[in-house]
């Protein structure tokens, strides 16, 4: 189970009852509230691609939630190959809309398809 802020009741009670009905369970502590990813996919949404800090990647989809990971996930890929390279790129990309937003970004290279 992720969870946003410090233990409480409904926590301890959750934790609990799993135990009494004999179901693992763990608790994951997130340093971002589900509020703060909405807001930050919200604030990345409204970036239109190939501007701003998207000036070189066009974005497929934006992820808030990832058991893996504490932030948002751009999905999408360069327009132009990163005259310094995919790995530092991304590292750059990720960290100026961390800086942006002020939650953690990853970069994540695809196109976001529905079936």
């Amino acid at each position: 189970m992720v969870w946003h802020g410090p233990p409480d009741s409904i926590q301890r009670h959750i934790l609990d009852e799993a135990r009494r009905r004999h179901i693992p369970a763990s608790i994951q502590q997130r340093k971002h509230s589900k509020a703060d990813l909405h807001r930050a996919v919200e604030q990345l949404g409204a970036i239109d691609s190939g501007t701003g800090v998207f000036h070189n990647f066009e974005v497929s989809a934006l992820a808030a939630f990832d058991i893996d990971f504490d932030g948002v996930t751009v999905i999408g890929d360069y327009t132009q190959p990163p005259a310094e390279g995919v790995p530092a790129a991304d590292a750059a990309l990720a960290q100026a809309l961390t800086t942006e937003t002020g939650v953690a970004v990853a970069i994540e290279h695809g196109k976001f398809e529905l079936l």
